[in-house]
């Protein structure tokens, strides 16, 4: 398993290569900005960052410069990949510095396989990431003094809210009924414990954790099943934005089909 850091303006393509590195069981986290990818790499030493070429602001190639001049950052690998040139005309100050470059759109699996000969090349070692952070999402929970980071804004949790996001994000986009809460999180055996109790918790996490808690992005409400923290919250809020827009402009049976409601 590795640590990758995936940066990308695009969020659809960003939370898509997210869940592709996810399926071959490494940890990854996905921003939109090369300053987000230098702030987390330099705090959290990833294996590999996969950056699209064409990133806004803070271009890849100074991302890759800052990358290679960090000492901490020696081992990691750098990924490119671009839209509008192709990999037999990629420019010459690109093809001097990456560690490999990949033309968009390429097929994601071949994307994928880049990757992972770098983390070979690399020679990542398991479980690079520190034991002390578990990562979902946008999600960084810090273990060692109860707190979730997003976007850089740190909050910190109550004994019992980390140990419910905790077990929330070890089971990212699995349904998680209350009683199997109560009897996870809070140790009762079956058929004791009250379903407000986790219902009081979910609520507060969210005031924690989401941007607008009434409709929550991350920890979902499974109507008649229980909950869920998605690992692609970023990319489902934006979809809701869309999506939210569409229905104001032109109302239709079609958009109340796809479910905003959480």
């Amino acid at each position: 398993m590795a640590f990758i850091i995936i940066a990308d303006a695009d969020p659809g393509l960003g939370a898509l290569l997210q869940q592709e590195f996810q399926h071959q069981g490494h940890q990854v986290l996905a921003v939109r900005s090369g300053q987000d990818a230098l702030r987390l790499a330099e705090r959290y030493h990833p294996d590999l960052v996969v950056l699209n070429a064409m990133l806004p602001q803070c271009s890849a190639l100074e991302v890759h410069q800052r990358l290679k001049a960090t000492p901490s950052l020696h081992h990691t690998q750098v990924l490119f990949y671009c839209m509008q040139l192709r990999v037999e005309e990629e420019p010459a100050n690109l093809a001097r510095s990456p560690d490999a470059y990949a033309h968009r759109p390429s097929p994601i699996h071949e994307l994928i396989a880049r990757g992972d000969s770098l983390l070979r090349r690399g020679n990542a070692a398991p479980a690079p990431t520190p034991s002390d952070h578990l990562i979902a999402g946008a999600l960084i929970l810090h273990c060692h003094n109860m707190t979730v980071e997003r976007d850089g804004r740190v909050c910190l949790l109550t004994p019992t809210e980390f140990e419910l996001l905790r077990y929330l994000m070890l089971h990212a986009n699995e349904t998680c009924s209350a009683t199997r809460l109560l009897q996870h999180v809070w140790g009762y055996p079956p058929g004791v414990g009250s379903t407000d109790l986790v219902r009081t918790y979910i609520r507060s996490l969210r005031c924690k954790i989401e941007e607008c808690p009434a409709h929550p992005v991350y920890l979902r409400t499974v109507r008649h099943r229980g909950y869920m923290f998605c690992s692609q919250g970023d990319w489902d809020n934006d979809k809701r934005w869309i999506l939210e827009q569409r229905a104001k402009e032109s109302p239709s049976p079609a958009v109340e089909a796809i479910g905003l409601e959480v």
